[in-house]
């Protein structure tokens, strides 16, 4: 499906046949990490790897990468960081 606007400076979306979503710029190809934003097929043009918008094993969103990776941050700074300290502490006190 492509969508196309009035204005010609408007950018076209389209995706692949059957997906119910287009790619859109943060999604990228598991395999090669080729940008798959307005990709209309079901292959990476890159690598050739089979990438489906419906299945988000087959690509990598960007945001959700960088989200997961904040959370593993906060979780060592929160949890894992004052345990090491504790223990740390623990140690210097009995050591």
């Amino acid at each position: 499906m492509t969508i196309q606007h009035d204005n010609p400076g408007d950018l076209q979306t389209s995706k692949q046949p059957g997906a119910s979503r287009p790619f859109d710029a943060n999604d990228f190809c598991r395999v090669c990490d080729y940008p798959l934003q307005n990709l209309t097929s079901d292959k990476c043009p890159e690598c050739g790897a089979h990438v489906d918008a419906d299945d988000p094993r087959t690509y990598w969103d960007a945001i959700n990468e960088s989200q997961m990776e904040a959370w593993a941050i906060r979780m060592f700074l929160f949890f894992l960081l004052p345990f090491l300290l504790l223990i740390i502490g623990l140690l210097s006190l009995f050591g």
